[in-house]
């Protein structure tokens, strides 16, 4: 059950109307995405379920969070409005469970998490500090503005590609063009209308590149102390030395890292080991519990359709068609590889 609002909420935040009738229309759309009722969005067939049934990605969580925190608006949101600073591990939980309901979820169980977000979201808003070295100092901002979202949305999809790559393999050249259409399925699911989609998984680098020569991101107290809440949940560095070795260098820059030869030798020896022990365990129980369930069910559920198929085509003496919903629907290249 997502989160009613109560009138002094609606009243502090008047885009709330607006904010709504972006998020039904970004639902409308996402609909003819919709592979079944009991796949859901993307299914087996998906880039997105390879990339994210891989628990090495979640190491990329603190990378996507220090670039968010850049952002002086995401930074004063999760500072006012959220259990952050202080359920660091809950909040973690909360959020891999909401993703995985968008990637792996059934059509009902996405839905319920997209509007269980965007609902939770219309608390979270305010204004940034009139201190901040950003444009956008004294400001007002709230959660559901598109322009926070796609940077909270792009940082997070940059850092699942760039964790992916390093320590599970490249993407082929189809697999990122595909990858592409279906975080713009994400997006929608989040709210974030087509104005923000990007048409290919270069596009996410470009313009973070393009945030980071502008003068919206500015770190700040606030922001350096997310970050330092964030590294003491790990007792070790390990969290900290991966982190930082994975951020580009504008974003060290900005929150003052000294980043040298020695730094980047150490983190190349840490991904090489990572890598090498992520490979060496087998799929069936290296994969997330989430994306096994999901498996299971959408094994059952097309079980049950090529059973109903095979009774209709003896009827009408037909075959049946190939089974990648993608290649079929959208016409992208099929994936050979055995996974």
């Amino acid at each position: 059950m997502y989160q009613t609002l109560n009138t002094e909420t609606t009243a502090s935040n008047p885009c709330i109307e607006a904010d709504d009738a972006v998020f039904e229309h970004c639902l409308e759309l996402v609909e003819s995405r919709l592979i079944s009722e009991e796949v859901g969005y993307l299914g087996p067939d998906s880039v997105a379920w390879k990339i994210f049934r891989e628990p090495c990605i979640l190491l990329g969580g603190f990378r996507a969070v220090m670039l968010q925190m850049a952002h002086p608006a995401v930074a004063q949101g999760v500072e006012q409005s959220s259990s952050f600073r202080y359920d660091l591990i809950g909040r973690a939980k909360r959020t891999i469970q909401a993703m995985n309901a968008l990637v792996f979820g059934s059509k009902e169980t996405a839905l319920k998490a997209a509007r269980a977000m965007h609902s939770i979201h219309h608390i979270v808003h305010g204004h940034v500090p009139e201190t901040s070295k950003s444009s956008l100092a004294g400001t007002f901002f709230r959660a559901n503005d598109e322009e926070l979202k796609n940077w909270v949305g792009l940082t997070t999809i940059n850092s699942v590609i760039v964790l992916f790559e390093s320590l599970v393999r490249p993407l082929t050249a189809a697999e990122r063009e595909q990858f592409a259409y279906e975080a713009q399925t994400i997006a929608l699911l989040c709210g974030l209308s087509e104005a923000y989609h990007k048409p290919s998984i270069d596009d996410f680098s470009v313009m973070m590149e393009d945030m980071f020569k502008g003068d919206i991101l500015a770190t700040s107290d606030v922001a350096q102390g997310i970050v330092l809440d964030l590294f003491e949940v790990v007792p070790t560095n390990l969290d900290e030395r991966l982190t930082l070795g994975f951020l580009p260098q504008p974003c060290r820059e900005m929150y003052g890292i000294q980043w040298g030869e020695e730094e980047e030798e150490d983190f190349q020896t840490l991904v090489r080991k990572i890598s090498f022990v992520n490979r060496s365990f087998p799929p069936a129980i290296r994969y997330i519990p989430a994306y096994r369930k999901a498996k299971l069910r959408v094994a059952k559920a097309r079980l049950m359709s090529k059973s109903d198929l095979t009774e209709k085509n003896k009827r009408i003496g037909t075959g049946g068609a190939d089974s990648n919903y993608y290649l079929n629907k959208f016409g992208f290249v099929a994936n050979n590889r055995k996974e």
